[in-house]
């Protein structure tokens, strides 16, 4: 798997190409352990045409054999060791020990290699890989360098990858190089979410960024700790593989024991020197003992203080240290924090607690606290779920594995909000947590599960808590409307409006009022009842403050009302203030359906571009956070947008995504699956009558608002028939229905479609 490296591939091209136009060519790849050497130059050959490749790989075990590699790479070619000059042919058969006699001196043998070669070469292009030059021998090293300076018309591409090793006849070369630097946080997020096969939080991303400094191989490495790495205190050192930390770990382990006891305590403490300083004091070491890893080049000692000379020699320091050896190291920490910054101070405290400690527990629910209120909804998640495992009480353990929920549902961490929940249901099963926790679930199954069982768990929530606590309980009601909506059940959205109506004579927040004021209105207007006026009274409620902002997880809600209002005027305000208010707040779990409104909105409009736009962002942030329902609406309401404009190939190539929704979200008989295609003609003014339809045999679910416009078969078999095909339309397929309630000739018996209810796009 190749990220980010574009540039450094087209350098490998444009050589290749040279030698095919007879025009040789030499390029030293460098780069230290795990940068992509390797991968390069499989990719190199995996893609190489018309050329003869010949290949080497340094093996460390026959450094100290002369001429191992020079046999290697020279094996498939001494067939033509009689086209040679006698004595060059004589010196490299005496040196790849083929024949007995006095070794020839460098320079024959050097001249030998050239002259295979370029004899090789006359018949076909030749493209020369050879890896980890570092381990190949002296005298091999030497005779590539030799016929890699003196390669002149020959059709001839030389690719050498090499560590920065001094010492070595390749990296001390003057031939050209090709220096790999650590990929950039963009790549390292596209890698670790290819790696993990899942989306990477942000955090989580900047975090590996830093401990690897961009290095692939360790990416790839901790992809497979992604769930670890979440979990972990933001002061504690990710450690990677041994074999990723080479020669850095060796030089860790051959260290003094008080060095390496400094180098544990900088590793922790960030090279903090004044942290650092006062903890080495209290372990009976100082500063001074860094010397010995400064002068072997894993750190630099300055005024500024401690720098390591990689990320990777934090790693090594603490990686190489024990579980006994870390904790005496954070506690030292800990204790050598100014008291301007609890927040650190608790985490390393964390790291030194075995079993229960509550006074630890406590301080980390409010460094989770702390992080929610500045933004950092991922870092609270952590501190939280951390708080949790220290709890005294079942109660404690309870509430803050709901509050670390909802952090990592903010922060877009779906998958983990799952788990954080369920592990909470588990501990406080039937209680009125227990339902507090079944109602944040309902909104997590609602935004990347299933819809229907959303809508259980929110009924169940909110009829638990009618008695005990009305608000929660209202509140719960309205997101189960919320569901209704995206279901198309227009008769269960009415009956939830009914006790949510009962539910509000009891409610004592102005908030919950509006809201379930606003909800109503929408699910009777929903089912063709009066309902505009209760929601105009509520948005225009909703415009007078700002009280509405503290419940992040419902901003939709706020936005929706306005849009459905579609007046020009009133909560046009409101619905930009709720947007930046998130983007402020990172709150990113609650965007994507969000920009989906707001896009929606737009391409109702004459803003097309600006739709296309939020459209986007929303697509991007909905795939990155796992929230399946918001991904295959925007991604549908793109196609349908695109169709509208005449963009075809973005039209065309949008829809296979929203086709696996109904898997995702554990859903049957959704639209998509009915449907064969999808429909890509521009829908504008002037244009036909739109195609738009959903059979009265399908469920509910069918007629929601993730519906793609579409033509659908009078067809019992729908779903068996048409699943497979509804990958990609194809241009020219006559579509069955022609317009709402209407057939094309030939299809007998009375149409039995009808306009889709509730399409959100």
């Amino acid at each position: 798997m190749l990220v980010g490296r574009d540039a450094e591939i087209l350098a490998l091209d444009r050589l290749v190409g040279g030698a095919r136009i007879q025009q040789s060519g030499v390029l030293v790849v460098t780069g230290e352990p795990g940068i992509g050497k390797s991968t390069l130059l499989r990719n190199l050959a995996d893609k190489a045409e018309s050329v003869r490749i010949l290949k080497a790989d340094g093996v460390e075990s026959e450094s100290g054999l002369a001429f191992a590699g020079l046999h290697q790479l020279l094996l498939p070619l001494l067939d033509l060791l009689p086209a040679l000059p006698g004595p060059q042919a004589t010196a490299l058969e005496v040196a790849l020990a083929l024949r007995e006699g006095t070794a020839g001196d460098r320079f024959a043998v050097g001249a030998a290699t050239l002259g295979l070669l370029s004899r090789c070469a006359e018949e076909e292009p030749l493209l020369l890989l050879v890896d980890d030059a570092h381990f190949f021998d002296h005298p091999s090293a030497e005779a590539l360098v030799f016929a890699s300076r003196r390669l002149m018309a020959d059709p001839i591409a030389v690719v050498v990858a090499t560590r920065p090793t001094t010492g070595t006849p390749v990296f001390d070369s003057d031939l050209p190089r090709l220096e790999l630097e650590g990929l950039p946080p963009e790549s390292v997020a596209r890698l670790l979410a290819d790696s993990a096969n899942a989306p990477v939080a942000p955090d989580t991303v900047a975090r590996v960024h830093r401990a690897t400094a961009g290095n692939p191989l360790a990416v790839v490495e901790l992809a497979e700790e992604v769930d670890a790495i979440d979990r972990l205190a933001p002061t504690t050192p990710l450690t990677v593989p041994d074999r990723l930390l080479g020669e850095f770990g060796r030089r860790v382990l051959a260290l003094p024991a008080r060095t390496r006891t400094a180098l544990l305590i900088a590793s922790i403490a960030e090279a903090d020197a004044a942290v650092v300083g006062r903890a080495l004091t209290e372990l009976g070491t100082s500063i001074g003992d860094l010397t010995a890893a400064e002068e072997v080049g894993l750190v630099a000692l300055s005024s500024g203080g401690i720098t390591f000379r990689h990320p990777l020699v934090r790693s090594s320091a603490y990686g190489a240290a024990s579980p006994a050896e870390r904790r005496s190291a954070h506690l030292a920490v800990a204790h050598s924090q100014p008291q301007s910054d609890p927040d650190r101070r608790a985490w390393h405290l964390s790291e030194t607690v075995i079993g229960v400690d509550e006074h630890v527990g406590g301080l980390l629910a409010e460094v989770g606290s702390r992080a929610a209120g500045r933004g950092a909804h991922s870092v609270a998640a952590t501190a939280y779920e951390r708080a949790a495992a220290l709890s005294g009480s079942v109660r404690a353990t309870a509430q803050r594995l709901l509050l670390a929920g909802e952090a990592a549902w903010l922060a877009g961490q779906l998958a983990r909000a799952e788990t954080l929940l369920e592990h909470a249901s588990e501990v406080a099963p039937g209680s009125e947590l227990g339902a507090a926790v079944d109602g944040v679930r309902g909104n997590l199954e609602m935004r990347a599960g299933s819809l229907d069982l959303a809508g259980t768990l929110l009924r169940r929530a909110s009829l638990a808590l009618a008695v005990t606590d009305p608000d929660a309980a209202a509140m719960l009601a309205a997101d189960q409307i919320n569901a209704c909506f995206l279901l198309g059940a227009t008769a269960e959205g009415l009956a939830a409006a009914t006790r949510l109506e009962a539910l509000l004579d009891s409610v004592t927040s102005t908030y919950v009022e509006v809201r379930g004021r606003m909800t109503i209105g929408m699910a009777r207007v929903l089912a063709g009842e009066p309902g505009i006026e209760l929601i105009r009274s509520a948005v225009e409620e909703l415009e007078q403050g700002t009280w509405w902002s503290d419940d992040l997880r419902r901003p939709g809600w706020m936005v929706l009302g306005s849009l459905f209002l579609r007046e020009s005027s009133t909560g046009r305000d409101l619905v930009d203030h709720v947007v930046q208010e998130l983007r402020d707040r990172c709150a990113l779990g609650t965007l994507p359906t969000l920009l989906f409104h707001v896009a929606r909105d737009h391409a109702t409009t004459d803003r097309w571009s600006s739709a296309l736009a939020v459209y986007h962002e929303a697509v991007v942030l909905a795939r990155e956070s796992g929230q399946t329902t918001d991904l295959a609406m925007s991604l549908a309401g793109r196609a349908w947008l695109s169709a509208g404009w005449g963009r075809r190939t973005t039209a065309v190539a949008t829809p296979t995504r929203p086709a696996h929704w109904p898997m995702d979200t554990a859903l049957r008989w959704r639209v998509p699956g009915r449907c064969p295609r999808w429909e890509t003609s521009p829908s504008g003014p002037g244009a036909p009558t739109r195609r738009s339809a959903t059979s009265r045999r399908s469920s509910p679910c069918c007629r929601g608002s993730a519906c793609l416009t579409s033509t659908c078969p009078r067809d019992q078999n729908g779903p068996k028939r048409w699943f497979g095909s509804v990958g990609r339309p194809r241009p020219g397929r006559s579509p069955p229905c022609i317009g709402p309630g209407r057939w094309r000739r030939g299809n007998r018996g009375r149409s039995r479609v009808r306009s889709a209810p509730w399409r959100c796009w």
